[in-house]
């Protein structure tokens, strides 16, 4: 990911990376393989924050990575089924993401999950940048918006 970023437009700063990642908005969704939750058991992670874009109160999924050894196993694809669940369950619109276009699998996975070109994305605006933002919008019954939130005190 450092080397796909660092040849981009967006570029690569390990210090501003770090105080994103770490942010304290920052959510994460961490998958282990093996009974221990040990870093040498890490195979994939998911990095969130709920935002506000435009008019939309959005899940935005910052970091989608799976170690490459188990990629096409569905990890990826369940990772992404937990971030709707959660922004449906926290009444987001929307689910967005930003993709760099030169990470083809990437973009072809996304499409495959039902992602598309969100109207805030630079392409909408005829930039021709090196990334995409896109979007998937969450449905519209799971929303109730005179429902309070649901309660975290557990």
């Amino acid at each position: 990911m450092r080397v796909l970023c660092a040849a981009s437009s967006l570029g690569w700063d390990a210090k501003k990376k770090h105080a994103e990642m770490f942010h304290r908005f920052s959510r994460f969704i961490l998958v282990f393989q093996g009974p221990e939750p040990l870093a040498e058991n890490l195979v994939a992670f998911s990095m969130f924050r709920f935002e506000n874009e435009e008019e939309y109160c959005v899940l935005y999924c910052y970091e989608l990575q799976v170690k490459e050894e188990m990629r096409g196993m569905g990890i990826g694809r369940c990772l992404m089924n937990v971030l709707e669940c959660i922004g449906s369950e926290w009444r987001m619109q929307k689910l967005m993401l930003t993709v760099l276009k030169a990470n083809k699998n990437a973009v072809k996975f996304y499409a495959t999950v039902g992602f598309q070109i969100d109207a805030s994305s630079p392409t909408n605006f005829g930039y021709k940048e090196d990334y995409e933002i896109l979007s998937r919008v969450l449905e519209e019954e799971d929303f109730d918006f005179d429902e309070a939130p649901p309660n975290t005190n557990h």
